[in-house]
């Protein structure tokens, strides 16, 4: 059943295999109910041979769902697995798809699959082609998510580690996804393609469970770039993003003074404001006020 969402709700996105046996529990918000949204992955989380014990455990799942608090997404492992997705019984009672390796190729055959179905969804397209180091198959992408008029394209994802893994390097815990000269060339291209086009954009996912300092000091820089939301792969990285996400009275303050201001241009914690310039920026500080302040 389609539901309005706003990116901003999303917060850390929990990927979890989708032969996890406590899915209900985790979707109903039981086990982790601080968790905001999360995805059931059938793609790199499970192996090719646990792909059909997967599925059926995805329509048990569905048999005992009814849409809660939580954002509930699946990632199929390719075109023809979400054909069968569709086909589930209950598969409406899902948000929508996280949709692995979205290339210029085959982005036109995932869309052919979700316009055969009558029910909308939230689409997230998840960026770790090859294309995302050409500029060129990136607009392509652009252009074609904005002339798709069916399902709500939610949010835009980036694969970091399909992008090192191109690249054959391998982060340690120890190094930020912003540490790397790369990051920042296939970031910006990324961002300044898609974003001034009205797509959030999510942050990559930080691989390391134990140096939580690290972890806040990427997300810290992931909101500093402009980006929203980010993959997860423990419940605890959700719960740390929660905080991470809160804005200050300050910030708060002054996201209310450009929303309200009636001059062109205004002078506000010792700096000039547009709000012209600055309205959309602060129509998010007061989506985040309200997400993760109350």
């Amino acid at each position: 059943m389609f539901r309005e969402i706003d990116p901003v709700e999303l917060g850390g996105t929990l990927y979890t295999p989708a032969t996890n046996k406590d899915l209900l529990k985790i979707a109903s918000g039981e086990k982790f109910p601080f968790l905001r949204s999360v995805v059931f992955c059938l793609e790199d989380a499970i192996k090719e041979e646990q792909t059909a014990s997967a599925m059926e455990n995805i329509q048990s799942f569905l048999s005992g769902y009814s849409q809660k608090d939580i954002k509930v997404f699946i990632r199929p492992g390719d075109i023809g697995n979400l054909k069968e997705l569709l086909s589930l019984n209950n598969i409406e009672k899902i948000d929508g798809f996280s949709l692995a390796k979205v290339s210029f190729k085959n982005m036109q055959g995932y869309f052919e699959v979700l316009n055969d179905v009558d029910e909308k969804y939230h689409i997230m397209p998840v960026l770790e082609s090859k294309d995302i180091f050409q500029n060129t198959a990136l607009r392509y992408i652009r252009d074609y998510l904005l002339n798709h008029e069916k399902h709500n394209i939610l949010t835009l994802r980036i694969g970091g580690e399909d992008m090192f893994a191109y690249l054959g390097l391998k982060r340690s815990c120890g190094d930020s996804i912003h540490d790397f000269h790369i990051s920042s060339k296939v970031f910006g291209d990324i961002l300044s393609v898609f974003k001034p086009f009205g797509f959030n954009i999510a942050a990559p996912v930080y691989p390391c469970l134990e140096n939580d300092d690290i972890f806040k000091q990427e997300v810290k820089r992931d909101i500093k770039e402009g980006f929203f939301g980010k993959t997860v792969i423990h419940p605890k990285q959700a719960r740390m993003i929660n905080e991470l996400y809160k804005v200050s009275e300050e910030e708060y303050q002054e996201a209310e003074a450009v929303l309200a201001s009636k001059e062109a241009i205004f002078r506000s914690q010792n700096r000039m404001y547009e709000p012209a310039v600055h309205e959309k920026w602060a129509d998010n500080i007061i989506k985040r006020y309200k997400t993760y302040n109350y």
